[in-house]
């Protein structure tokens, strides 16, 4: 029993605890950007906006862009990784080309993904402008 005078300090929160609200502080805000992709791009950003990059193949992936990619994003609060202008869907065969650097893209406008973009692989570009806009970027 503390003595007269002394200070009770609160027990810290345990790392599986504190884990774990990360974790669903983390979702929180991935599930809403995520949907907010799937409003604005559909299955794939890439296949949308033209057939001359190839067909669309396997799964609609959540595809993080340029400087946002998740090896450097690592640790960084949720909000700030993720975000609806630096991020897109990509087919699974898309989403690989653009891993291994073999399908380019550049932003041409201040509002990034939310903006026109412009993929490029083999020599082949293509525009793609997204099909709904957003007001807000999250």
């Amino acid at each position: 029993m503390p003595g007269p005078g002394s200070l009770v300090q609160p027990k810290p929160e345990t790392r599986k605890r504190q884990k774990a609200r990360e974790t669903r502080e983390a979702r929180a805000v991935v599930t809403k950007v995520r949907a907010a992709c799937v409003e604005r791009d559909g299955r794939c950003r890439v296949g949308s906006a033209s057939t001359l990059l190839g067909p669309c193949g396997g799964e609609s992936q959540w595809s993080h862009l340029e400087e946002k990619r998740r090896f450097k994003t690592r640790g960084q609060e949720p909000e700030v990784r993720h975000t609806v202008t630096d991020t897109a869907m990509m087919c699974t065969r898309h989403h690989d080309l653009y891993d291994d650097r073999k399908l380019t893209l550049a932003f041409l406008t201040k509002q990034r993904a939310d903006g026109t973009m412009r993929f490029t692989w083999n020599g082949v570009s293509v525009l793609s402008v997204p099909r709904t806009r957003h007001l807000t970027h999250t």
